[in-house]
């Protein structure tokens, strides 16, 4: 499928300091939605756990059924003729997680008003229910999860440190109390049986509550690198496999593992930088997000391999923040995009990416709409929450792409540029978005998914408007003989006011 990346190696000091700054940008990032969304601060230094894995609570005998307090309001879409479409739901609102229902209908945590909310996408309706806890509670949920087969909604929340179920039918609320404080609950996904899986980022577990109600708990095993503060390696994105396997993104120790029958095996991954979000891909590849280093990566367990590209960087910004990852049926990778502000869209069989502009922003905070977590329709429609300007929003798949940029004096596997030696490639950006508010002029730019000191870009022009050309060329600094050869994917980029294509190349030095 796609080829392994090599990477340059790096001295083992430089890598200690980059990791410790990753770790300190996720959690001051924790901090500040925790801040945002409950009113108070949750620090990240946590009780030792104890070991209670595989241990079990009974909920099912004593479940007390919660009913739900209804609130309806009506939500008009944006009118903006871009591809990017909102639904406002209250500005203070500060909505997150969500989910997407058999019918279409989203599914979401209303963290300010303590509630779920469900948005009718063809009407504009949005009920609000709300959980039956004081007027003045806060939930902080990260994850979202429908069983679609059972009408029940699944979420987790981290101020209460507990699992919540939500009956569709009854509009009843369901709570499960985690036994060890400040576990933290993160991501949820819903098996085949109807049992919800759930990662403690806070306690290193994965948690299990049965479809009859059962509370499973299970210890993480450590690998070389987590957290010892915590004593975590920093469970936080969940993925079923359909063979039932549980694949999980370990952000605090650079990892992913993958449970089942009672078993973990650990993956780490070399190089990676905090891998927040995970998603399986349709020939059973792993696909995760690289928080703290801007990139997406394809792992395959059979040949532990792994590709990483990188996303484009917005004016303004060294990160985007790629946050929640999700595969459709065509196998498009799609993910969130916080300090980039988009959604993107990768295709592998064609190496182009599309990343999407959300228009609304916060400038206080950040000039973002905070963009963090995604789901998709069943019939592939993304949905995202803006966690700072209280919306709903989704992209216009069906409008075509209207910026292209293809390479005209390329199409092999890798360009080839040799230490010292550098490599010209003319490219042609064609740009008939034509929206009466776009900016017209077009900028290009280049990432590499990986670690690369030697490698330089420079275009000639490196902006113009409508349809134009430019020359790439891309020069190997390195004065050093060696016979050993690495391999790097460069994202090239066309940025216009509404999206960003780009096509991804490798370059082999």
């Amino acid at each position: 499928m796609l080829q392994i990346m090599g990477q340059r190696r790096r001295s083992l000091r430089t890598l200690r300091r980059r990791n410790s700054r990753i770790r300190t940008e996720l959690v001051v990032l924790s901090i500040v939605i925790a801040l945002l969304l409950a009113g108070s601060l949750i620090y990240y230094h946590f009780m030792s756990a104890n070991n209670i894995g595989g241990n079990s609570n009974d909920y099912s005998t004593n479940k007390q059924l919660l009913p739900a307090a209804i609130k309806v309001i009506n939500s008009k879409p944006s009118s903006s003729q871009g591809y990017v479409v909102e639904y406002s739901i209250q500005p203070d609102s500060s909505p997150n997680a969500l989910a997407v229902d058999s019918s279409g209908n989203v599914w979401f945590s209303i963290g300010a008003y303590h509630a779920l909310g469900e948005l009718n996408p063809s009407n504009g309706t949005v009920h609000e229910y709300q959980l039956p806890l004081s007027s003045n509670a806060s939930i902080l949920t990260w994850g979202v999860a429908v069983d679609k087969s059972r009408n029940v909604v699944w979420f987790t929340d981290e101020t209460s440190n507990s699992i919540w179920s939500f009956d569709m039918i009854s509009h009843t609320f369901a709570k499960f109390s985690l036994p060890q404080p400040l576990s933290l609950p993160y991501q949820i996904a819903v098996d085949s049986s109807g049992n919800a899986w759930f990662t403690e980022i806070g306690t290193g577990r994965l948690g299990e509550i049965t479809a009859q109600g059962a509370l499973n708990e299970y210890d993480i095993p450590h690998t070389s690198s987590y957290n010892l503060s915590t004593n975590s390696t920093g469970p936080a994105g969940i993925a079923i496999d359909k063979d039932g396997t549980i694949w999980i993104a370990e952000a605090y120790a650079n990892a992913i593992a993958s449970f089942r029958d009672g078993e973990f095996h650990q993956y780490p991954i070399q190089g990676a930088e905090s891998p927040t979000g995970i998603a399986i891909g349709e020939q059973g590849n792993i696909w995760i997000t690289q928080h703290g280093g801007s990139y997406v990566s394809e792992y395959n367990p059979s040949s532990n391999s792994l590709t990483t590209i990188s996303t484009s960087i917005p004016a303004g910004v060294t990160s985007s923040l790629p946050y929640f990852i999700q595969v459709d049926s065509s196998g498009n990778v799609w993910f969130t995009e916080h300090y980039g502000n988009a959604i993107a869209r990768y295709t592998p069989s064609n190496s182009s990416m599309v990343e999407f502009r959300v228009p609304s922003r916060v400038q206080s905070l950040g000039n973002i709409s905070g963009v963090l977590t995604l789901a998709l329709s069943p019939l592939g429609q993304p949905w995202f929450t803006e966690l700072y300007t209280g919306k709903i929003g989704t992209v216009n798949i069906a409008k075509p792409v209207g910026l292209d940029l293809n390479f005209l004096n390329f199409s092999g596997n890798a360009v080839d540029v040799p230490n010292g030696k550098e490599f010209s490639l003319k490219l042609s950006i064609s740009n008939t978005q034509n929206f009466s508010d776009l900016q017209s002029q077009v900028f290009l730019s280049s990432s590499v998914g990986g670690s690369s000191d030697t490698l330089s870009f420079d275009f000639i022009p490196q902006s113009g408007s409508d349809n134009f050309t430019s020359i790439l060329t891309i020069s190997n600094m390195s004065n050093q003989t060696s016979s050993s050869r690495a391999f790097y994917w460069v994202t090239i980029s066309a940025s216009s006011s509404e999206l960003t294509a780009n096509e991804i190349i490798q370059v082999e030095t």
